[in-house]
Order: C-alpha cells, then structure tokens, then sequence
C-alpha cells in the first residue's frame, strides 16, 4: 500500500535497529521478527533461530505463527526480500524475564549471567556453558542447539522464576537468585517426572551443527605436517 511506510527504529529494545514497517490502514507497526531475535538473543544466526521456532511453533499450534505477516524489507545486499513481521502486540505482548530483573534492581551484565545461571544450574545439572561444552558447541547458541524437550525446559525455568519474581518482589542479586533457584526447580521437577517415566534421561548431546569442532592440537598437527612438506618442495 502506498500509504504504508518504512521505518528502522532503534529505542525499541535498548538502542538496537529494528526494521519495521507502519501499516496505515490498520494503524499499527509491524517489525521484523529476525531483527527483534537478533536484539533480544545471543544467537550467531537469528534467521536459523526464527526458522526453528517458527518449525516448533507451527507444531504447537501457536497462533504466534498463524498471525505472522510478510513484508519487503531492504537487505544487506541492497535487495528487497520478504521477511516474517509482527504486529505491536504480537512483538510486546510478554514481559520479559530480563525486565523484570531490571524492576528488581538487576543492572550489570554478569547478574543477569548468574540468574541465568542458576536457572540452568539447578534444573539441568550444568551450568550454560558447561550446558554448551557438554554438546561440544563454543560460540554457538545454546537454545539453537536444544531438543524440544531440552527447549521447554529452559522456557518453563524462566517463565517459573519470571512469575515468581512478579509475584514476591525480591531486590538484588541475593534474594533474585533464590528466586531463580526456585524457578529452576519447577524446571527440576518437570524433567525428573518426565524422565522417570522415559526411563532415560532428556538432556542430549546432540546439536544443530551435526559436526564436531576439531581440537586445536590436531590443526597445529596439521599445520606443522603441510609446513614440513612446502619446505621439502
């Protein structure tokens, strides 16, 4: 539509560019779904994040996906290519975890790392990166690297320890991190009854990279054996 127009803004979550397009006919904006990932995740590749979640949502039946428009966005390329947008509500509709730790008093980045943590910790055994070192990924995104199952977990860990933190108000990281630990253990609980009646256990080695990082020694190996043989040459 022509009256539709185009827009980046960048004070949506905290000063990160998110393309997003003002629909006049319906008054509302919609914004890119990748570029919202993109702000809100530690994901290498948001695109690959969205498209297994969109995979796993559409599997649920979640109306998320079923309200997912497309619009042309201009990429780095220079081209105009469809991508997933949603709606204000669609985007804004949850309070976040991370918001509602800021609201606690909850500031440096290494507090938010330690509640992760704990949340991690308490339901799984390990914390994220022992989680990532487990699955023998590095830099990787970790939840892009979960099962389903491993997935829900995590969410109804954070969910557990977001309502919870609503609910009792804790302040600073001490009294958030019991909060956490709760959280964690709704997580705890839900994986231990699971896995009881699996009879094994949900927590998988297994990644979305289906490759395995070669150790450093073996490059060096490789590295001293083609220099050894240029000098022969």
């Amino acid at each position: 539509m022509e009256s539709n127009k185009l827009e980046t803004i960048s004070n949506l979550f905290e000063g990160k560019e998110i393309r997003s397009i003002w629909d006049a006919e319906k008054e509302d904006y919609y914004f890119s779904v990748v570029d919202v990932i993109k702000a809100l995740t530690d994901s290498p590749d948001p695109s690959h994040y969205w498209r297994t979640l969109k995979y796993r949502m559409t599997k649920e039946g979640n109306e998320t996906v079923t309200n997912c428009d497309t619009f042309k966005f201009e990429s780095k390329d220079g081209k105009m290519r469809n991508a997933d947008v949603l709606n204000t509500q669609g985007i804004l509709d949850r309070n976040k975890l991370t918001d509602v730790w800021k609201e606690n008093g909850i500031t440096e980045s290494y507090e938010f790392a330690v509640l992760t943590n704990e949340i991690y910790k308490t339901w799984s055994g390990m914390k994220a990166s022992q989680y990532k070192a487990y699955k023998g990924i590095r830099k990787e995104s970790l939840r892009d690297n979960m099962s389903d199952v491993e997935v829900a977990l995590t969410d109804l860990g954070e969910i557990a320890t977001r309502e919870l933190a609503k609910k009792h108000k804790p302040y600073g990281l001490k009294e958030n991190r019991k909060v956490a630990k709760a959280g964690g253990e709704v997580a705890k609980t839900a994986r231990d009854d699971l896995e009881k009646k699996l009879g094994e256990t949900v927590i998988s080695k297994k990644n979305a990279l289906n490759y395995k990082y070669i150790e450093q020694k073996v490059l060096d190996r490789m590295k001293d054996k083609n220099d050894a043989n240029q000098k022969r040459v």
